[in-house]
C-alpha cells in the first residue's frame, strides 16, 4: 500500500453494467475474420501491429489506419514474429494510439515496383464511389474474407485504477478507479450498418471534501459516443442517431439527435443535422440547448494523384428563442503524394444580445492552417498557423465584459522529424503565441532523440527537452528514458524528469524532480496490463503516483 486510504472499498457498485457488456461482448458473436488488426505498441522504430507471420501477414504488405472514418495513417510492415509486425509509418494525418484499427489494403506480392525510390505510397480511399481502381485494388487483397452477416467487431474493455499518496502536511491522497469501454460494430447483417459505443464510469474518493463544490466522493462518468448508424460509401444514404460526433462539421461538436446526408452527384452531398447539446461538465443529456445546422460536403480527385475534400455548413444553437451561437464553417484538405494541407474557419453571426456586447455583424472566431510534407522518405515537416478568440454563447451571457477574454490570439508551430541511420529518430519543433495587449510574445521550444538498439538489440534510449519564454514566466523541463521491449510486447522502463519554471517579475523558481517507471505486458490472447509509477523526490510534487490498466482488446 503505498499510503492512507480510508475510503476506497465503496463505489463499485457503478461498473456492474459495464462489467455485463463485457460479458455480452465476450460471450457474444465472433469476431469477423477480416484484415482487420490492432496497434500493439508504438515505438520510435515504429508501429507494432498484434498479428504476424501465422496470421497471414507478408513483409512489404501496406495496411491504412481510419480514425472516425478519416485516414490517419499508411503503414508498411518490415519486419515478422509470428504473431507479431513491426510496421514503418509512410504516411500520417493523426496520432496513432495502442487499439487503433490497421486495415490490409495491399499484398506485397501485387506491389508494382517503382523506379523512383522517393515516391511516398499512396494512401487508401476514404469516401468514394467505387469505380475501376477500387474493384481493381479489392482484388489485390485475396486472402480478405468478406465480412459475415454478424458483422465486424472490435473494440476494448480496460479497469484502471489512479492513485495519489500525498507526502506533504496537507496529506491530500486521492483514489480513482475508473473503466473504459469502446466498441465499434462494423457491416452490421451485411448491408454497412453500424454501431459504435465509447464510454468512461469514473469514481473519485478524497480524503476530504473542498466546500460544496468539491465533494469527498463523486461519481465522473461520461458517454462519448453511442453512435448506430449507415455512412457506407457505397450507398446514396446516409444517416446516423443517437450520440453523434459530426466528422463532417467538427466544430458543432457532439449532438443527441440525428444527421442525415443524400448523395446529389458524383461525389457531392446534401446533409443536415439536429438535436440537443450534452452537458459539456458531465456529458448528460439535457433538451435546454439545441442545434440544427445543414451542410454541403464534397470530395473530388485521385488518392493516387490530386485528392480534395471539403465541406460548408451553416450551424446554429440555441435556449428556446434565444441564440447562443450561429455561425458559418468552411473546411478543406487537399492531398497529393507525400504531402497534405489542411484549412479550417468559422465565421460567427452575431444578433440578439450577441451584437449588443461585440458590436459587430460578423467575426472570425477562428482560422486554422496546417501543411504537412516528406521532404524525403526520412524526413517529414509540419507547419501550422492558428486564431482562435471565444465566442459569446449562452452559457457566457451573463459574464462581466472585463472577465471575458475576448482577444485576438495568433499562433505559428513548426515540426520536424528526422529518421537516421543508426536507428535513430530526431525531432525539433517551435512556436510563437502573439495575444492582443502583450508586448510580449510567448515562445516554445523542443526537441527529442531516441535510439533503438542502444547496447543491446532491445534497448531503447530515450531523451526530450522543451522551453518556453513568456510575459510572466519561463520554463525549461527535459526528460530521459531507458526501456527494454520485445517483439511480443512486453515493456519495462526507468526515467527522470525535471521540471524548472520562474516567474519574471519576482524571479521566484522552483524546481520538480521526478523518477519514472513503466511495465506493459501482453498476457494470454488480448489481454494486456500497463502500469505507470512516478516518485516526486522535491519541490511541488511531493507524491508518488501509481496508475495500472488491465483490459481486453476484441
Amino acid at each position: 500500500m503505498l499510503g492512507r486510504n480510508r475510503h476506497v472499498k465503496k463505489g463499485w457498485w457503478g461498473f456492474v453494467p459495464m462489467l455485463i457488456a463485457w460479458l455480452f461482448v465476450w460471450m457474444g458473436p465472433g469476431r469477423a475474420q477480416t484484415a482487420r488488426i490492432a496497434v500493439k505498441y508504438i515505438t520510435v522504430d515504429g508501429v507494432y501491429l498484434a498479428a504476424g507471420k501465422l496470421d497471414g501477414l507478408a513483409v512489404g504488405d501496406q495496411l491504412v489506419v481510419r480514425k472516425n472514418n478519416r485516414f490517419a495513417a499508411l503503414l508498411e510492415v518490415q519486419e515478422l514474429a509470428r504473431h507479431s509486425a513491426l510496421c514503418r509509418i509512410v504516411e500520417q494525418k493523426q496520432q496513432l494510439a495502442v487499439g487503433d484499427i490497421a486495415i490490409l489494403i495491399q499484398k506485397a506480392e501485387k506491389k508494382q515496383p517503382s523506379s523512383d525510390s522517393t515516391q511516398v505510397p499512396e494512401t487508401a480511399p476514404e469516401k468514394q464511389t467505387p469505380g475501376p481502381q477500387q474493384e481493381q485494388a479489392s482484388r489485390k487483397v485475396s486472402s480478405v474474407k468478406r465480412p459475415t452477416p454478424k458483422g465486424n467487431l472490435t473494440g476494448s474493455i480496460s479497469v484502471q485504477s489512479y492513485y495519489l499518496d500525498d507526502r506533504s502536511e496537507a496529506n491530500l491522497d486521492f483514489y480513482q478507479p475508473s473503466l473504459r469501454f469502446s466498441l465499434r460494430w462494423q457491416n452490421l447483417w451485411g448491408k454497412g450498418y453500424q454501431l459504435q459505443i465509447r464510454s468512461r464510469a469514473r469514481y473519485n474518493q478524497r480524503d476530504r471534501a473542498f466546500g460544496d463544490r468539491i465533494p469527498r466522493t463523486e461519481w465522473r462518468n461520461r458517454l462519448y459516443l453511442f453512435t448506430f448508424g449507415r455512412t457506407d460509401p457505397a450507398v446514396n444514404f446516409h444517416f446516423q442517431v443517437g450520440r453523434i460526433l459530426l466528422r463532417q462539421v467538427s466544430s458543432v461538436g457532439y449532438i443527441d439527435g440525428l444527421m442525415v446526408e443524400q448523395r446529389t452527384a458524383g461525389n457531392w452531398y446534401l446533409g443536415l443535422f439536429g438535436g440537443t447539446r450534452p452537458q459539456w461538465q458531465s456529458s448528460r443529456f439535457q433538451s435546454s440547448l439545441q442545434k440544427v445546422g445543414l451542410f454541403v460536403r464534397g470530395e473530388q480527385g485521385s488518392y493516387r494523384q490530386l485528392h480534395w475534400e471539403g465541406t460548408l455548413a451553416v450551424a446554429g444553437e440555441y435556449h428556446g428563442r434565444t441564440v447562443s451561437r450561429e455561425f458559418v464553417a468552411l473546411q478543406n484538405q487537399l492531398r497529393g503524394k507525400g504531402w497534405q494541407f489542411y484549412q479550417s474557419a468559422e465565421l460567427d453571426i452575431n444578433r440578439q444580445w450577441r451584437y449588443q456586447r461585440t458590436g459587430q455583424r460578423l467575426a472570425l472566431s477562428n482560422l486554422f492552417l496546417s501543411l504537412y510534407t516528406f521532404i524525403s522518405p526520412a524526413v517529414r515537416l509540419s507547419l501550422s498557423y492558428d486564431n482562435r478568440q471565444n465566442y459569446w454563447s449562452y452559457d457566457t451571457r451573463t459574464v462581466e465584459d472585463s472577465l471575458f477574454d475576448d482577444l485576438f490570439r495568433r499562433g505559428m508551430r513548426a515540426n520536424l522529424y528526422v529518421r537516421a541511420p543508426g536507428r535513430l529518430l530526431i525531432s525539433a519543433s517551435g512556436g510563437l503565441r502573439h495575444r492582443q495587449g502583450e508586448s510580449q510574445n510567448t515562445y516554445t521550444y523542443g526537441g527529442s532523440i531516441s535510439r533503438a538498439g542502444f547496447l543491446f538489440n532491445s534497448l531503447r534510449l530515450s531523451a526530450q527537452a522543451s522551453a518556453f519564454t513568456g510575459p510572466m514566466s519561463d520554463g525549461l523541463s527535459w526528460s530521459a528514458m531507458l526501456s527494454r521491449y520485445d517483439r511480443s510486447g512486453q515493456l519495462i522502463g526507468i526515467g527522470f524528469r525535471n521540471y524548472r519554471y520562474t516567474f519574471s517579475q519576482t524571479g521566484f523558481s522552483r524546481t520538480n524532480q521526478t523518477l519514472i517507471g513503466q511495465l506493459q505486458i501482453h498476457l494470454a490472447g488480448n489481454i494486456f496490463l500497463f502500469s505507470t509509477y512516478e516518485h516526486g523526490l522535491n519541490g511541488d510534487l511531493k507524491s508518488r503516483r501509481l496508475l495500472v490498466e488491465a483490459g481486453y482488446r476484441f
